[in-house]
């Protein structure tokens, strides 16, 4: 699939949603993904797209900030979107 997949690990089942922000570099929310909620190791496909999903556009190239966000705990990481040759 084009786009990138996000990963994360669960020790527990989540007490309420997964929720994951993509933000880009000047703090601007891009897409809101979910997630699930059960115990192991998730993968979510991101399209590169801003939301709403399904728009015809893509992301440019830059820095981007992914937020995973379960009840008032989250966690951040940054990565870089480059453009295939």
């Amino acid at each position: 699939p084009y786009g990138t997949t996000l990963y994360y690990y669960l020790k527990d089942k989540t007490s309420g949603p997964v929720q994951i922000q993509i933000a880009d570099a000047k703090g601007g929310v891009v897409a809101e993904l979910a997630g699930g909620g059960e115990p192991g190791l998730h993968a979510v496909q991101w399209e590169l797209q801003p939301a709403p999903e399904g728009a015809a556009s893509m992301v440019p190239t830059g820095e981007y900030a992914f937020r995973i966000k379960i009840g008032d705990q989250s966690a951040t990481r940054k990565a870089r979107i480059e453009a295939e040759e």
